[in-house]
Parts: C-alpha cells; sequence; structure tokens
C-alpha cells in the first residue's frame, strides 16, 4: 500500500475505534491520530514503530508500572490505557484482514501475561467458555 493508502485504512480502523467506544460508553477521539499524520510523512514501517513505542495503549509495560498512590484506594492509572487497547483489539478483526482475532483471543494469544480479565469483562469481551486464563 502506498502512504495515501496506508492513511485511509489507519483512518477506517479510527472509525470503527470510535465506533465501540461509543457503544461501550467511552470516546478515544485521538486513537492513532498521530500514526495517521506520522504515516504521510514516515511510511508504514516507521510510523508504526514510532506509534507503537509512544502510545500508552500500546506500552503494555506501563501497565505494570504505574500504579495509583495508595490514597486512591488502589485505583489504577492504566485503566483507560487498557480499556483503549481492548476496543483497539476488538476492532481490529473489523478493520484488518491481518489480525481476525477479537480482543478476548487477542489477549489470550498475544498478551495473557497482562491482567485484563476486569477490562474485557467489563466491555463484555470476555468469552465464558474461555475456561478462565
Amino acid at each position: 500500500m502506498n502512504r495515501f493508502e496506508e492513511f485511509k485504512a489507519i483512518q477506517k480502523h479510527r472509525k470503527e475505534v470510535q465506533r465501540i467506544a461509543k457503544e461501550k460508553g467511552y470516546s478515544f477521539p485521538f486513537h492513532d491520530l498521530l500514526k495517521s499524520i506520522n504515516v504521510l510523512i514516515f511510511g508504514d514501517r516507521i510510523a508504526t514503530k514510532l506509534h507503537r513505542k509512544f502510545s500508552k495503549h500500546h506500552d503494555h509495560k506501563y501497565f505494570y508500572k504505574y500504579k495509583a498512590p495508595d490514597w486512591l484506594a488502589g485505583v489504577y492509572r492504566d485503566i483507560p490505557n487498557k480499556i483503549e487497547a481492548a476496543i483497539d483489539w476488538e476492532s481490529a478483526r473489523f478493520t484488518k484482514p491481518e489480525k481476525p482475532l477479537n480482543a478476548y483471543k487477542t489477549w489470550k494469544k498475544y498478551y495473557h501475561d497482562i491482567d485484563m480479565e476486569a477490562t474485557l469483562r467489563s466491555l463484555g469481551f470476555w468469552e465464558e467458555n474461555s475456561n478462565g486464563k
């Protein structure tokens, strides 16, 4: 794909993320916005690397590192990023033929070491017949 086709594909994905987010009561208006600009400037390979490095919904180490202070009674700062990641995984199956897995199956196959059960359950992406983790 050329850069403009990549840009259009990212816009399609962004639109699907927004549709699912709205359906679940959330909004991520800036989801992949910088990536769509970067793909026009740098091309897909570099734009994707930059996106994965600097987007918190892709920084899975962030989910472990940054816990809220005790006075917030154990609420994690990473919850919005986990929600965005799960919605991103779910929407990818509708917009990216090379990524046919739903959110639950993506988590199970690639990110099972991250505690996403509560997030996936709250969004309705958990699969009960999955025998847990």
